[in-house]
């Protein structure tokens, strides 16, 4: 039925996001031994991301106050520690979680959140060395990929994760078979697991032919 695999798809996701979320973890814990958190670092590429801005507004004054909290941080050589936690917090608001940062547009998010990885990799490289920097790289790939697991559990399953996509799936083949309309069937294909498609997919349309002729 198409609750069971429902939670199929919600199960190999969930355990897809825990287990690229530990491996990021391991790495980061490797980079912290190479780089003490109290490190100071700079931040070049952040920073120029808020300057441009400031200068698109006319000035750092025209900043809204997260923004130019986070300026003058950045700007003060805030410590590792300090950069990895803000690019966390700024990376989960990007993605819907608690948000820190109300201010910043997503897109903003998103790009400081590139920007804060990139300036730790070289802040990482040229304190602990090519491999720490090679770690950190691979670490945010992973937590990257981490979000976008995310992602897709949240527009299947919603936020607090107790949703289903049984009814979405069987409306969306309905509207694909009687409409001709496959708009919400591929946004629901993005979500499963290509594994897992075709017998999602098949479920959906027996389920539905079922239902039709009972």
């Amino acid at each position: 039925a198409m609750s069971a695999v429902s939670q199929s798809v919600f199960n190999t996701l969930d355990d897809a996001q825990r287990h690229v979320a530990k491996e990021a973890g391991k790495l980061y814990d490797e980079v912290a031994k190479a780089v003490p958190p109290a490190t100071p670092v700079t931040t070049p590429r952040a920073i120029g991301i808020l300057e441009n801005r400031a200068a698109d507004l006319g000035g750092v004054e025209k900043l809204a106050p997260d923004e130019r909290a986070l300026l003058k941080a950045l700007s003060e050589n805030p410590t590792y520690e300090w950069v990895k936690t803000r690019k966390g917090q700024i990376g989960n608001a990007a993605f819907g979680q608690a948000d820190p940062y109300p201010n910043f547009g997503a897109a903003m998010k998103r790009k400081l959140t590139v920007a804060l990885g990139e300036d730790m990799v070289d802040a990482v490289g040229a304190i602990g060395g090519d491999a720490a920097g090679q770690a950190v790289r691979l670490a945010n790939r992973l937590w990257e990929k981490n979000k976008g697991i995310q992602e897709r559990i949240i527009a299947g399953f919603g936020k607090d994760k107790e949703g289903s996509i049984a009814t979405k799936l069987s409306n969306a083949v309905k509207n694909a078979a009687n409409k001709g309309d496959t708009t919400v069937l591929n946004k629901m294909l993005k979500i499963i697991p290509d594994d897992m498609s075709r017998e999602a997919v098949w479920t959906a349309i027996t389920d539905a032919t079922r239902a039709k002729g009972g």
